[in-house]
């Protein structure tokens, strides 16, 4: 057989063989061989059938008993955002008060005069002492620049006083429609807004240049395609999803996205007839992104009881059940799917009953519902059978598992049900909400698999565990589902583009609590080589 050399990566055809290939197609399982030709997978089989393929029209690439997969992808991302925030500080891991405040402090120094010190990553309640922050204590150390610091779950912004006197906020100013100015007993503005609120400084924040952004969606794209990830469900802001489309048409996207516009822009959309599906294959509008709710640690998911230790505090209604009806109704009708975000159980169930006022005739679309973090079995039981889109996140599990107890109580039980929505006949797409949480399918498989804490000391309800099979589903197939785009990729059969990976082990045969140890050894979107091109130099024909 011939060694495969450097220049093979842009040949036309591409023969993977000896292997355990997993097709995660029904209809034929596992293979050995798979022939990739002009970005497309054009034949799969057994290593004694490869006599039937033209083999001098292909590279040969001896897997030697090594796992090739469809790609992975991630259901539910920021992408523009995750890329441009790798020049912010992160407060994640922090574990004071005190901590945050220094890193602030350091990476205010390294600011240009007219620059903001953005962050994001702070979680009060893994400081030692809990508490919310403060915009006098922001002050002290952000050396004059203006300060905007996200929570972890990016539904509490932390400014400083700069910040809310660009952004014209003081004790005058009211609270905006789904969102809330947190104040002293003075009236006057402590630094924390909450939902909506947060927009208000968040529009003011200075932005890179444009070559510079674009540089770090190139590194954004590059650690896509390490951890294996060719296609993305983005959520971005409109102001981000404009830098992606001119990134697109300047550089090139090497990564499948397909964007969910805020419902916000719902009249633009239909005025223009724009539809789900509309761009090309690696840039196109998935549907409008509508708010439920708010988030668990930051205790605004909505609540049909208030949060344990609380007497009032049920969350945050972002939108009412009867505006959430029409959007959903409007949208659709105007061939927008959607993708409504909802955490807690009272969320759920009213963006459920939102979907059940739709039309039977508007069905044809991707629906889905983000997070489905805390939800009654009976609500479970109806969106599957509205065929309703589980976009849920694993890593959030075992990220939250020392919230869950904490603010939920008696009703821990209900949080992160994965196994009993896929009983149920849900299709789950598994995702990362990243920059929230590492975007890292191998993490969310481990984490789906064995609903550990990350520091391996506790697990929130094993009974969900899902199989290994299944986890892979949720970062593979079930997000090509989601995405509308399950006729093109996320399983390997004949036809469907050659979006690949390669693991250096099966794993269905590595013991679940070493899943997080898997690494990608290649990556290939369309037949391209995009990651791990040297690891298959050594592997031989």
């Amino acid at each position: 057989m011939k060694r495969i050399r450097k220049e093979a990566n842009e040949a036309p055809g591409l023969l993977f063989h000896s292997g355990n290939v997993v097709t995660l197609d029904p209809r034929n399982p596992s293979a050995q061989a798979v022939a990739v030709s002009h970005g497309r997978i054009s034949w799969v089989g057994r290593n004694d059938d490869i006599v039937a393929v033209p083999t001098d029209e292909y590279r040969l690439i001896n897997l030697a008993g090594r796992t090739l997969l469809p790609s992975f992808g991630d259901a539910h991302v920021h992408f523009a955002y995750f890329a441009l925030s790798t020049s912010n500080v992160d407060l994640d891991g922090c574990t004071s008060y005190e901590e945050a405040l220094d890193r602030c402090k350091q990476h205010a120094r390294k600011l240009p005069p007219d620059g903001w010190l953005v962050g994001k990553g702070w979680a009060k309640d893994k400081w030692a002492k809990p508490r919310l922050p403060h915009k006098a204590d922001l002050d002290r150390v952000s050396r004059g620049h203006p300060a905007a610091i996200f929570s972890k779950d990016e539904h509490l912004l932390w400014a400083n006083s700069a910040a809310l006197k660009i952004a014209g906020i003081d004790r005058q100013t009211s609270n905006p429609a789904g969102g809330q100015i947190d104040r002293g007993q003075d009236g006057d503005p402590s630094g924390v807004l909450r939902e909506n609120a947060c927009i208000l400084v968040w529009r003011h924040v200075s932005k890179p240049s444009k070559s510079t952004a674009f540089d770090q969606i190139d590194l954004a794209v590059r650690q896509c395609h390490a951890k294996g990830v060719t296609s993305v469900g983005n959520f971005d802001d409109i102001a981000n999803f404009e830098l992606l489309q001119e990134y697109h048409q300047s550089r090139g996207l090497k990564l499948r996205v397909r964007q969910y516009i805020p419902v916000r822009f719902l009249e633009q959309l239909l005025s223009l007839k724009l539809r789900s599906g509309f761009g090309d294959n690696r840039l196109a509008i998935a549907g409008v992104k509508i708010f439920a709710d708010g988030s668990l640690g930051s205790q605004t998911a909505l609540m049909f009881e208030p949060f344990a230790g609380s007497r009032k505090n049920a969350g945050v209604e972002v939108t009412s059940e009867a505006e959430m009806k029409d959007q959903i109704r409007r949208a659709a009708g105007g061939g927008l799917a959607c993708a409504v975000h909802a955490i807690g159980d009272r969320a759920n169930s009213q963006t459920i009953n939102a979907f059940e006022a739709l039309p039977k005739k508007l069905w044809s679309l991707r629906h889905r519902i983000e997070h489905v973090q805390i939800i009654g079995d009976d609500d479970i039981a109806r969106l599957a059978h509205l065929g309703l889109v589980a976009s849920v996140q694993p890593s959030h599990c075992s990220s939250d598992i020392y919230l869950i107890s904490k603010y939920l109580g008696k009703r821990s039980s209900m949080a992160y049900s994965f196994k009993t929505l896929l009983k149920a006949g849900s299709r789950l797409a598994f995702g990362s909400d990243a920059p929230i949480e590492k975007l890292d399918p191998v993490a969310g498989i481990w984490s789906a698999v064995t609903r550990k804490s990350f520091d391996r000391r506790h697990t929130h309800r094993p009974d969900q565990r899902l199989a290994v099979g299944d986890a892979i589903r949720g970062f593979t197939s079930g997000i090509a589902y989601a995405l509308g785009d399950e006729s093109s990729y996320g399983v390997i059969s004949p036809g469907y583009y050659a979006d690949l990976i390669l693991l250096e082990q099966n794993p269905a045969k590595v013991p679940t609590d070493q899943l997080r140890e898997l690494r990608v050894a290649a990556t290939f979107l369309e037949g391209e080589c995009v990651h791990g091109w040297d690891t298959l130099e050594d592997w031989g024909g």
